[in-house]
């Protein structure tokens, strides 16, 4: 499978109108399912690092702002974090538009 990069927007298999979305306009704010409507704040950027990971940021007003779990506790939010702390995933390609 191959890894996905470049703008997305993470929409909920189940639920087509139900994406990934940064809460607000703040920096640190929690990413949440809502409505779809297609602005800044749910379009995320998948940047290769490697050849089995990315970096996803969300472009925030005026700076990128990086996806990240700050702390790994079970249950603990993924937020849109300033600076250099990012957390990196691998996001592959399933068969059709659809991916894990």
């Amino acid at each position: 499978m191959s890894l996905v990069v470049g703008k997305k927007i993470i929409t909920n298999v189940e639920h087509f109108n139900r994406v990934a979305d940064l809460e607000g306009t703040a920096v640190n704010a929690p990413i949440i399912g809502f409505t779809r409507h297609g602005q800044f704040n749910q379009i995320f950027n998948f940047e290769p690092v490697g050849d089995t990971q990315v970096k996803i940021t969300i472009k925030l007003l005026t700076q990128d702002v990086c996806v990240a779990s700050v702390n790994p506790s079970p249950g603990d939010p993924i937020r849109g974090v300033d600076g250099g702390v990012f957390s990196l995933y691998t996001v592959e390609q399933r068969p059709g538009p659809v991916y894990k």
